[in-house]
């Protein structure tokens, strides 16, 4: 995870800051990751206001764009809020190799096997 690129920290760290997300929210956080992605970040930053995800709106926007870009939106919205669903085959089998592995940080991070404090050192140290 080390090997981040720095525009997609950079990306992850202006939505955080906007959406004020907190370290201890893992599903801010996931679901922010995925939206920072280089392929996502410009299209979805007009979707993210304080304490707020526009997943509804986002979804409608996002319905023309390919496969890789529209399987993680519909990720980031299921690691947000349970009431989404995605289908992990779906989801990875649409997803460039580069995509896939920022879904399994991005898992990694819902879920918990990636520390608070590597989070908040992300979002608030670069």
């Amino acid at each position: 995870m080390k090997n981040i690129a720095a525009d997609h920290l950079n990306r992850f760290r202006t939505l955080a800051i906007k959406a004020g997300a907190r370290c201890n929210e893992p599903e801010y956080m996931a679901a922010l990751y995925l939206l920072s992605a280089p392929v996502l970040a410009s299209r979805v930053e007009g979707h993210v206001e304080y304490r707020q995800i526009r997943f509804s709106k986002l979804a409608g926007v996002a319905e023309p764009w390919g496969g890789g870009e529209k399987a993680l939106v519909k990720l980031a919205a299921a690691l947000f809020n349970s009431c989404w669903r995605a289908d992990l085959n779906e989801v990875f089998g649409a997803l460039d190799s580069h995509n896939r592995e920022l879904a399994l940080v991005a898992l990694r991070i819902r879920y918990g096997s990636v520390s608070k404090e590597f989070i908040q050192e992300l979002v608030f140290l670069i």
